[in-house]
């Protein structure tokens, strides 16, 4: 849990510079009071970085650790696959401005994140991840 600090202002000034190079990619403006209501707010700060975390993050890479028996080859080889799957999703799911700023960055922050605490167990590296992504939904 000590890199979420610095991680997550990395993932942040990562995102808004993206954000401004890619400004374009955006179909229309955006309003900000669509994200205050608690239907919206609720599950993109609570639920989604949990059930994106198990299914992304703490799976690609506890599945690339079990086939690589837990060679840190295989949890690097973890982290790109999942990294690369939380920028598709976000991609395909929400569009081009979405998956370079919040998909692209997050991905890596993420799978920073996962790796430089996995050596704790999984369940850390898990419970960090889950944090570091609450944290940087609820900016």
């Amino acid at each position: 849990m000590r890199h979420l600090p610095l991680i997550l202002l990395a993932g942040e000034a990562a995102s808004m510079i993206i954000g401004l190079l890619f400004r374009d990619l955006l179909p229309a403006s955006v309003n900000p009071q669509a994200f205050l209501k608690p239907r919206i707010l609720a599950p993109l700060i609570l639920v989604m970085p949990f059930v994106e975390t198990l299914l992304i993050h703490s799976l690609c890479i506890e599945v690339a650790m079990k086939i690589g028996k837990g060679r840190k080859l295989a949890l690097y080889t973890g982290a790109v696959f999942a990294a690369a799957a939380f920028f598709a999703m976000h991609y395909v799911l929400n569009g081009e401005f979405n998956g370079y700023v919040y998909g692209l960055v997050g991905g890596i922050t993420l799978s920073t994140m996962y790796v430089l605490t996995r050596k704790d167990g999984a369940q850390k590296a898990f419970f960090g991840t889950w944090m570091l992504h609450l944290c940087s939904n609820a900016f």
